[in-house]
């Protein structure tokens, strides 16, 4: 997992509670309003949603291709494309940090 440092920015907050980003952000009232026509009459077909046992193991099948199981291998390096677990305890000074500061940050 990669992990992002957060925007250093500090957000003012307005005496609404709202932060100066949230205020900056477009609603959909500020666009304007709109009225629908009448919708009398108006018929909506049928759609065949039913689906084979051949559909589904179709969909199966290209579900397991795209993300297979993770296999545990001891008997090689690392090579390109391997998924690594690596546990660590980061320290500071001697003293183990918290779970949440173990975060790697690039």
């Amino acid at each position: 997992m990669v992990y992002k440092k957060k925007d250093a920015t500090e957000t003012q907050t307005t005496a609404e509670g709202e932060s100066k980003a949230d205020a900056d952000v477009k609603r959909p009232s500020d666009y304007g309003t709109a009225e629908l026509g009448k919708y009398v009459g108006v018929e909506i077909p049928n759609i065949d949603t039913s689906v084979s046992d051949q559909d589904v193991e179709a969909q199966i099948n290209t579900e397991l291709t795209q993300d297979p199981d993770v296999v545990e291998v001891t008997d090689r390096a690392v090579q390109e494309g391997d998924t690594v677990n690596i546990d660590y305890t980061g320290t500071k000074d001697g003293v183990a940090l918290t779970e949440d500061l173990q975060q790697v940050i690039i």
